[in-house]
């Protein structure tokens, strides 16, 4: 099953800005090329909502959390030149 509700379908887009928005990153779009990646990532949740389970927590509470809890990890990655607490 895919576990969610199709309000929360979004775009690479809709993802990047409100990662962009909840951390304060700098968000960059280049209209030089198109995307090679033309994936639909579309998801149906149609038998997950026939069993009856409708999601609680929606699509900027989860990232959210995601983004708090993260924040409470302490690492450090070769790619970067900042260490992340």
């Amino acid at each position: 099953y895919n576990v969610g509700h199709e309000r929360m379908n979004k775009s690479k887009r809709d993802l990047a800005e409100k990662v962009s928005e909840l951390t304060g990153c700098y968000l960059h779009f280049n209209d030089i090329r198109e995307d090679p990646d033309k994936r639909n990532y579309f998801v149906s949740f149609k038998r997950i909502q026939e069993v009856g389970f409708v999601p609680q927590i929606g699509w900027d509470d989860g990232l959210l959390a995601l983004k708090n809890g993260l924040s409470t990890l302490h690492w450090t990655t070769p790619f970067a030149n900042v260490e992340y607490y």
